[in-house]
């Protein structure tokens, strides 16, 4: 797979699968309540999805924003979309398919 592919896959429902896949084996997640883990897990999405984001504009596959309030948005919107995936699969609609 490409470098590419990969980031874009990470900008998108990636970010909110490994989110939870990474709140599911890592210690410290595991020792929050239920709802800070929830927020976690948000937080978590956010920022793997806009570092694929900026991945993706350092390699040149998307265009870099020009000016601070456009950075702002692209970031926002970037980072906001993350966090469907990462909901969907808090809810349990994913549940059976989730490992512990």
């Amino acid at each position: 797979m490409e470098l590419e592919a990969v980031l874009t896959l990470l900008m998108t429902a990636g970010a909110g699968t490994l989110a939870w896949w990474l709140i599911d084996r890592i210690k410290w997640f595991a020792t929050l309540q239920p709802d800070t883990k929830r927020l976690a897990s948000y937080a978590l999405s956010a920022a793997i999805a806009i570092v694929a984001y900026l991945g993706l504009v350092a390699i040149g596959s998307q265009i870099a924003p020009v000016g601070v309030i456009p950075w702002i948005k692209a970031l926002w919107l970037v980072g906001t979309s993350s966090f469907g995936m990462s909901t969907l699969l808090n809810t349990g609609a994913l549940r059976k398919y989730r490992t512990k």
